[in-house]
């Protein structure tokens, strides 16, 4: 008994439009209360706001904070205030937990990242972090990005993933574009697509009986499996616009 060839096209549409979203509903909700923390821009600048901008980006990411960024902070208490101690900028913003400066120092061969944390807790205000990093000039990226996970007390996340590669490589081979990706969720999905893609292979590729589908037919099952597969990898490897956004 064959299935109809309108239905398993439909079946496969469903999957492809809402296995996306099954598996986003499935990952816990991020927690309502979160940390105001302000960072600063570094100076000098352009590195030293290359350097901030990591640090804000990897702090959203955790989820575990509200960033404030700078040009909010100047908003607020005026064009000088780069040039105001943490204390004074954290007495002036009452609402906030934590306040993250810093600055780069060094030649063009060598720079060092100093970073400073302080935090309020009522009226109470505290150092918490200091440290210094120093690296050629081309590692200025992966100095701050280790300098955020210090901060979160957390070891580096895993990288996020190229789009383009995702879709390429599922595009060469079915499913791994998922398997690319790494996490337990998309392998598990890769392997589904795989042994799909192998399972209409070989039905396509066997005898044919009478009344069943033709060769023409299993090759555009094929053929819309492999697109699913791609546009699907592409999509899981984008990240995730609701952690790039900047508060407030």
């Amino acid at each position: 008994m064959f299935i109809p060839l309108h239905k398993v096209l439909r079946l496969l549409l469903a999957l492809g439009v809402f296995l996306p979203q099954t598996l986003a509903w499935s990952e816990p909700a991020p927690k309502s209360s979160r940390e105001t923390v302000i960072v600063q821009d570094f100076f000098p600048a352009p590195m030293g706001t290359q350097c901030s901008t990591q640090i804000q980006k990897i702090l959203i990411r955790s989820q575990r904070y509200n960033v404030w960024p700078d040009w909010y902070v100047r908003q607020r208490l005026g064009p000088h205030t780069a040039v105001q101690d943490w204390q004074t900028i954290l007495n002036k913003v009452p609402e906030t937990q934590l306040l993250v400066q810093g600055n780069l120092q060094g030649s063009n061969h060598l720079i060092t990242v100093n970073l400073i944390v302080a935090q309020q807790t009522g009226k109470e205000r505290t150092l918490i972090f200091a440290n210094s990093q120093t690296g050629k000039p081309e590692a200025l990226e992966s100095i701050c990005q280790d300098l955020a996970y210090q901060i979160l007390g957390e070891p580096p996340e895993a990288p996020l993933r190229s789009p383009g590669l995702a879709a390429s490589l599922s595009l060469i081979m079915p499913g791994a574009g998922h398997f690319y990706q790494g996490k337990p969720a998309n392998i598990l999905l890769g392997t589904g697509f795989l042994a799909g893609y192998v399972g209409l292979a070989y039905l396509g590729l066997s005898p044919q009986e009478e009344g069943g589908l033709t060769r023409q037919q299993w090759g555009g099952l094929l053929l819309l499996l492999s697109l699913t597969d791609i546009l699907m990898a592409y999509f899981f490897s984008l990240p995730d616009p609701n952690l790039t956004k900047i508060s407030p």
